[in-house]
């Protein structure tokens, strides 16, 4: 039986803390960024895993299997992880232990199909990017369905996905983030949009269309938001991120040529 191991040595590597040798390396996070852990030796030429934990998802591998998809981090350092394969969300301490796990396969209240990311508000509230039930799910810190959106509404039984691209319908959203203010961005790997959201699941705004200009997108995948509202997304099959500002004009992009040269 093969084993998908969850390896995020670099990200713990980037919220743990550095030691002086990492500082030389590069930027460090500010302090209250930081998350407490043991002072790291860090060698920018072997990018040394500081950690990987297996615990969190153990299954056997097909071709139709994808393993954890996306992870986020709260405030208290513990880690949300996208457990697509598994059909479910898993909390875990800085150090690996398993804290909670919410979700089976399905379509119902408290159900996931696939999903591919997870994203944090500043109260600690849980967004879900339920990308095989075409919707959005919003938990709370204890794992508790707040809100769902999208066309698959829960408590119809059995919940019946129906894609769509209306305001506040997905078809295939992959990627998740929420800003400052609360807003929440999804990517939309079917209909190559970014969409952003109010707290409470209201469409704001839309942005893109298939192809590969400036703003366009194929297949948009992960998304992230900077302090001052700008958004990165990456572009799968256009070979790029794209850099937006916080109304969705295109500012430029990274890549857009296959390849593992610098900036490829």
């Amino acid at each position: 039986m093969t084993r998908i191991i969850l390896s995020i040595g670099v990200l713990v590597l980037l919220v743990l803390g550095a030691s002086s040798a990492a500082a030389q390396a590069g930027p460090v996070a500010p302090t209250n960024l930081r998350c407490p852990g043991p002072d790291l030796t860090y060698d920018p030429l072997t990018e040394q895993i500081v950690a990987a934990w297996e615990n969190v998802v153990r299954y056997p591998i097909t071709n139709d299997d994808q393993g954890p998809l996306g992870v986020a981090l709260d405030t208290s350092c513990n880690l949300y992880v996208a457990d697509s394969a598994n059909h479910r969300v898993v909390k875990i301490s800085a150090t690996g232990d398993t804290l909670a796990q919410w979700g089976s396969d399905g379509r119902g209240v408290g159900q996931f199909h696939r999903p591919g990311a997870v994203a944090l508000d500043s109260a600690g509230n849980i967004y879900v990017a339920d990308s095989g039930n075409d919707r959005v799910v919003k938990l709370s810190p204890d794992g508790q369905v707040l809100m769902t959106w999208g066309k698959c509404t829960p408590g119809v039984q059995p919940c019946a996905p129906s894609p769509g691209d209306g305001p506040a319908e997905f078809f295939g959203p992959q990627g998740i983030a929420v800003d400052g203010g609360g807003n929440i961005y999804v990517t939309e790997s079917v209909n190559n949009r970014v969409q952003k959201l109010s707290s409470s699941g209201q469409s704001l705004a839309r942005w893109g269309t298939h192809g590969s200009g400036p703003g366009q997108f194929d297949s948009p995948w992960a998304v992230t938001v900077d302090g001052a509202g700008n958004l990165y997304v990456t572009d799968l099959n256009n070979n790029r991120v794209q850099k937006l500002s916080p109304s969705g004009d295109p500012l430029f992009q990274f890549g857009g040529t296959p390849g593992a040269g610098a900036a490829s």
